[in-house]
């Protein structure tokens, strides 16, 4: 019965200082809790938000492989992950052309299939945003 507390001990503390490391990258590089429930951090360029996308990626995951950015997109980056603690939830990854800069998004979602926005692009195409269930 010992041995259970301590691993259950062991295993609380990776959790809390994995999240703790989170939420001091998160401040660090300038992201603030916004009222639609997502952390949000504003840039300057397109390849500044690609960069802060990628390292969200780093900390949330580790996946090696390349993921897909679509530079000639309003949305260069739209990536997920499975949440590290909950796995009943995922963790929504991108950035959109917001003004003159780039507005670079992590949101927590439901693991389940859901709409999140649309976006209008330069050549007139509609594009919806959409999270799947995998």
């Amino acid at each position: 019965m010992k041995t259970i507390k301590q691993i259950t001990a062991i295993a609380l503390l990776l959790v809390l200082s994995s999240t703790t490391h989170s939420q001091n990258f998160l401040e660090d590089n300038g992201f603030k809790w916004t009222d639609k429930n997502e952390f949000l951090s504003v840039v300057n360029s397109k390849e500044e938000a690609i960069e802060l996308c990628t390292e969200l990626m780093r900390q949330y995951s580790n996946r090696e492989k390349p993921l897909k950015i679509y530079e000639l997109s309003k949305v260069p980056v739209f990536w997920w992950v499975k949440h590290p603690v909950d796995q009943s939830k995922v963790l929504i990854i991108y950035c959109i052309k917001y003004k003159d800069g780039y507005d670079v998004v992590l949101k927590e979602i439901k693991n389940e299939s859901k709409y999140l926005f649309s976006v209008d692009e330069d050549n007139g195409e509609i594009i919806d945003f959409y999270y799947t269930k995998s």
